[in-house]
């Protein structure tokens, strides 16, 4: 474990390349659905102001794998 962190993950993704493609997918996919909720956040903000009161502010946080 020692040797990932000080070569770092290169040499680990280059001797697993099938995880490799994994993890760059799985990141892209993230990458993907985080932007798509960002804009259908600000796309709905109306309605959410409108239904909740204008005084929303920030989102505070969010839990991921709920559905």
């Amino acid at each position: 474990m020692l040797s990932l962190l000080e070569e770092g993950l290169t040499p680990f993704l280059l001797a697993y390349p099938t995880l490799a493609r994994r993890l760059a997918r799985l990141t892209g996919d993230w990458v993907d659905a985080t932007g798509e909720f960002l804009d259908r956040l600000a796309r709905d903000q109306p309605a959410l102001a409108s239904s909740f009161g204008s005084g929303l502010g920030a989102v505070a946080g969010v839990e991921p794998g709920l559905s």
